[in-house]
């Protein structure tokens, strides 16, 4: 490769890295009839982060809860296109709501946070 060919290389490596196709939030707490607060977050980067607080009355315990790449706050529709490609193998949607209440329901204030969602 030429010099120009591999750093045309790398920055198009950086760039997948950086950048990725933002699945939608299909799920929320109330599903699982959980109480929650939309949160926002600064940012230097001018893209705030956003999540769900789940409050437990009467905790001082919190669960602060981060997702893989490709997943949200609510999980990844890895069941369908493009996300399935992504493990190439998978034909079922990711929720983690269901896991937010066993955490709710233990003791926890949870807090779910990620990228704002595509417009």
């Amino acid at each position: 490769m030429t010099r120009e060919e591999t750093e045309k290389t790398l920055q198009a490596l950086a760039e997948g890295v950086r950048t990725w196709r933002r699945a939608p939030i299909l799920h929320c707490p109330h599903e699982e009839g959980l109480e929650y607060e939309d949160v926002f977050f600064p940012s230097e980067a001018g893209i705030p982060p956003e999540g769900w607080f789940i409050p437990r009355s009467g905790s001082d315990e919190m669960i602060i809860a981060n997702h893989p790449r490709w997943f949200n706050r609510a999980g990844l529709r890895s069941h369908l296109e493009p996300w399935k490609s992504l493990g190439r193998s998978a034909d079922f949607e990711v929720n983690f709501v269901p896991d937010y209440k066993i955490l709710h329901d233990a003791g926890y204030n949870v807090l779910a946070y990620g990228c704002p969602q595509p417009q």
